[in-house]
């Protein structure tokens, strides 16, 4: 069987199943990937790409000036995890400082 896998991070997820594939034998496996200087591996042909544009330094700028893990990202996911548990196993929420 010919089987193409595109993974930007080589093998990623696809480790174990790559080999079991490979084990199996008479497969053609190819490997798409951006990862460049990957050592060979017997029975997978591995092809590198280069990503297509590239972000501006002040892409995410205005992220991480906003950002804020305390008092904005952790009691929100901490209300919602409350949300799912009994009362008395809930998550006590930070002091705001």
């Amino acid at each position: 069987m010919k089987i193409l896998m595109v993974h930007q991070n080589y093998p990623g997820q696809y480790r174990e199943i790559l080999s079991w594939l490979i084990a199996q034998g008479g497969h053609e496996i190819v490997f798409l990937t951006q990862r460049q200087g990957i050592a060979p591996r017997d029975g997978v042909k591995i092809v590198s790409y280069p990503t297509h544009h590239r972000p501006s330094e002040g892409a995410y700028a205005h992220v991480v000036k906003s950002y804020d893990f305390e008092k904005v990202c952790l009691p929100q996911h901490l209300r919602q995890i409350n949300a799912l548990v009994p009362k008395a196993k809930a998550i006590a929420l930070p002091k705001s400082k």
